[in-house]
């Protein structure tokens, strides 16, 4: 079955780059521009990797990520942050809410490609380490 990839980014020129690159390589592509459109495709669409721009009009994309890894739906769900946001705290903190790779823009040609490839070969076995992870937080949570 070919993987359906939804594009998370604010600038409609971006999303159109990254879905025309993503699909002459054969994958199927879903577009948002907000947050709330967003979580409206994951919802309303089987989606198997999400790439995910930071800066988003209604919602930081950080924030999306968080609310992703919160829901058991979407929670496992691969998700790439591609952003220009290039210094060490954005990436620690695209790391820390829940991204499974970080991307900079702009990105080498044939970068792109190869990494996406790799986020949907991954996700299989870093499922559980996922839940694992989750689980974990949560004890430690406790009082």
């Amino acid at each position: 079955m070919t993987p359906t990839i939804l594009v998370i980014d604010d600038e409609q020129d971006n999303r159109d780059l990254v879905t025309w690159n993503l699909g002459r390589a054969g994958y199927r592509v879903r577009q948002a521009g907000s947050g709330r459109a967003a979580l409206r495709e994951v919802t309303a669409h089987p989606i198997d990797a999400v790439l995910l721009d930071i800066r988003l009009p209604d919602m930081d994309g950080l924030d999306l990520c968080r609310q992703l890894r919160a829901n058991p739906e979407t929670r496992d769900l691969p998700i790439m942050i591609v952003s220009a946001y290039a210094d060490c705290d954005s990436l620690a903190a695209g790391y820390e809410a829940g991204a499974d790779d970080y991307l900079t823009k702009p990105y080498l040609r044939g970068e792109l490609l190869p990494r996406v490839l790799r986020l949907l070969r991954t996700a299989p076995v870093l499922a559980p380490v996922g839940a694992v992870s989750a689980a974990v937080r949560a004890v430690n949570r406790l009082p």
